[in-house]
């Protein structure tokens, strides 16, 4: 752990600097902080059984940022009854920047699997309504897309889980939509699924939010892997297999997208369960 410790830091300093592995000492005080700097009470690391390397190829950033416009007439602004003659001189328009994702891999070892990852992702408070209501739109959405012959969505809470019962015209549960969220390749992947009333058989799913890899992971929103979810039974659990599926819980990974297509698997199977142990489906 210690030798690890000092390569993430040597690599995230010397990356940052623009420095050899050789200019960089380490100094660590009584309490084992460890320190760039010579200080009072912090003595020079010198063990040879502690190696620290870093370059800064070993270091990747990526990151996505999310722009958005807005545009409001002088009504719009000030009220439908205010009148200005010629409203199309009175208009207002502006970007603005509502999302930060940034991503910093920092390749410890010579595998390139093994790596130290800090992510960022930061919200502007004036699109946080907006992302929570697009949100919104989008389960609903999702919801009638996939859900036939409910009259009435009626939202709870289970556990930590949002659930929506779906109800018929006679007034009967007719089944369930559920809202699960988990980690991903990248980050955190949100799934709305649709269920029967036994809990037994998925209707289908929809990718709510995804960060996924684009061209890889992405793909699990698409059309081809979505549409293994339809109708497919999910007792005792949804099995994820590499290759043609030939059972009802059966769904196939997508080529060079093994994590990505074992976290939707998981993270509905961890919902479903969930579901099963609270007693929703013994309504």
């Amino acid at each position: 752990m210690k030798k690890i410790v000092l390569s993430a830091l040597a690599a995230l300093t010397i990356g940052t600097l623009g420095a050899s592995a050789g200019d960089v000492k380490f100094y660590t005080d009584d309490n084992g902080q460890v320190f760039t700097t010579a200080g009072e009470g912090r003595t020079e690391i010198k063990s040879k059984s502690t190696s620290v390397f870093a370059k800064a190829s070993k270091l990747k950033f990526s990151g996505t940022h999310y722009l958005g416009y807005t545009h409001k007439s002088y009504k719009q602004k000030f009220g439908s009854t205010a009148t200005t003659g010629d409203d199309s001189k009175h208009t207002e328009g502006n970007f603005e920047l509502r999302r930060n994702y940034l991503q910093v891999k920092a390749y410890l070892l010579e595998d390139p699997k093994s790596y130290l990852r800090v992510t960022l992702d930061t919200v502007y408070s004036s699109a946080k309504d907006k992302i929570k209501d697009n949100q919104k739109k989008a389960i609903y959405q999702a919801i009638e897309k996939i859900a036939k012959g409910y009259k009435e969505v009626v939202p709870i809470k289970v556990r930590s889980i949002d659930v929506y019962k779906l109800i018929d015209e006679k007034e009967r549960i007719m089944g369930y939509a559920f809202l699960v969220e988990g980690q991903g390749y990248q980050d955190k992947i949100k799934i709305l699924g649709v269920i029967n009333k036994s809990g037994t058989t998925l209707k289908g799913i929809e990718i709510i939010d995804s960060k996924e890899t684009p061209g890889l992971g992405a793909r699990i929103g698409e059309e081809f892997f979505t549409s293994q979810f339809k109708n497919l039974k999910v007792f005792p659990s949804i099995q994820l297999i590499q290759k043609e599926k030939v059972k009802n819980n059966q769904v196939k990974a997508i080529t060079g997208a093994t994590v990505s297509s074992t976290a939707v698997v998981n993270i509905l199977n961890k919902g479903i369960k969930e579901l099963r142990e609270a007693g929703v489906f013994n309504d």
